[in-house]
């Protein structure tokens, strides 16, 4: 599963496809977080682009919680701060570059998702176990990528790493053309 190099990765000069209208109805980021994330969580949004679930999971989370908004490209994160400056949810998120070899974070948090972007990560298997290190007890990680971009044998060995660190599956959220996985730390 480990992989030496990035498959692709989502050019900033085309962050803008990743926040339209159909794209919204077709992954409404409130229905997909919503039953995952409450007030005041800690929740970490690993790929978080220019803020397409960022800035809802801020909502959600409300004035005490926290968005950790992740990502290896500097130019995403200015987009996502661009786009909150001056909102209410701008100080409920964080954002955070981190580096291709490691997250850079040791918040303890109580959900951590990544949307369409694991068949981008060079190495899944180390970016899950720093997940499950950084999830509480109680806890979850929610993956969710697209069928034709990560096939079902390697969703499902993410799936089975995440399971031999301690976790249980409780659901799996399907999409329009998407697999997911909601693990919890038991």
């Amino acid at each position: 599963m480990k992989r030496s190099t990035v498959l692709r990765m989502h050019p900033v000069e085309h962050a803008g496809s990743l926040d339209w209208k159909l794209r919204r109805l077709l992954y409404n980021p409130g229905k997909i977080l919503s039953p995952w994330i409450r007030d005041g969580m800690t929740v970490a949004d690993f790929g978080c682009g220019p803020g397409f679930f960022a800035r809802t999971a801020a909502d959600l989370v409300g004035p005490n919680g926290t968005v950790i908004a992740i990502d290896i490209q500097d130019g995403m994160l200015a987009m996502l701060r661009e786009r909150i400056a001056g909102t209410p949810i701008e100080p409920r998120i964080r954002p955070h570059l981190c580096d291709p070899h490691r997250l850079g974070i040791s918040d303890p948090l109580d959900l951590v998702y990544s949307f369409y972007v694991m068949h981008e990560v060079p190495d899944r298997d180390h970016v899950i176990r720093e997940f499950c290190d950084l999830v509480k007890p109680g806890g979850a990680i929610f993956l969710m990528d697209f069928v034709v971009t990560i096939s079902r044998s390697a969703f499902e060995a993410l799936e089975r790493l995440i399971l031999q660190e301690g976790f249980r599956a409780i659901a799996r959220p399907r999409h329009f053309l998407s697999r997911g996985v909601v693990c919890q730390k038991d």
